[in-house]
């Protein structure tokens, strides 16, 4: 058993490098620009390699919809929402949308993602964020984690994602696939079938 001096020696131990790490963490949250609250405005620009070591750039400027997708292998969650993301990403016309997904760091190499990505029929590419720089940019802290970027260049959705779409606080694949329907109708002109999408899929016009 502990002496009640080396108790407290241990306590204010702690306590110091509580508020260390809190400074550190701080400094850092200072450094960084983080995405906008809410929507209507463009995105952090970032650049990453790929599981095969291409680097890649964010954002394009081809007037693609963009949809960022945070993950892990590490994440339960994140493996039952890569299987509806694959699926909703077979769907799209890829000459209007673009996926492209953000894997947050851990200790697996890019090839075990890459073999991850295809077991869960995952066709898009896959940016490796080594150092979580990204994924704190943008706040991807609950994965999985999706932002959707609009034709003009703007954040039109950003969230944690439920894969079953059981949590009314998050945003299901079916709310996604239906912003970017939404989406596709703007860049056409289509306004009275955009408010429709629109009010169904509790996103903003």
């Amino acid at each position: 058993m502990l002496s009640p001096r080396r108790s407290a020696q241990l306590g204010l131990l702690a306590a110091c490098t509580l508020i260390l790490a809190s400074i550190a963490l701080l400094g850092w949250s200072a450094s960084i620009s983080p995405c906008p609250e809410g929507v209507g405005q463009a995105p952090p620009a970032f650049m990453l390699q790929d599981t095969e070591g291409n680097p890649q750039s964010f954002p394009p400027s081809d007037g693609k919809i963009e949809v960022l997708y945070f993950w892990s292998m590490r994440q339960t969650t994140c493996l039952k929402a890569n299987k509806a993301m694959a699926e909703l990403y077979d769907r799209l016309d890829h000459n209007k949308v673009r996926f492209i997904g953000v894997h947050v760091p851990t200790a697996d190499s890019a090839d075990a993602v890459a073999v991850q990505a295809v077991f869960a029929g995952m066709k898009f590419p896959i940016l490796m964020d080594h150092n979580g720089e990204v994924s704190r940019l943008y706040h991807a802290t609950e994965l999985p984690f999706v932002c959707v970027v609009g034709p003009a260049g703007l954040v039109r959705s950003i969230g944690s994602v439920c894969p079953l779409g059981q949590n009314a606080s998050k945003t299901s694949p079916h709310q996604i696939e239906t912003l970017i329907q939404q989406l596709m109708l703007e860049s056409t002109g289509d306004s009275n079938t955009t408010q429709t999408l629109a009010k169904a899929s509790g996103q903003p016009k």
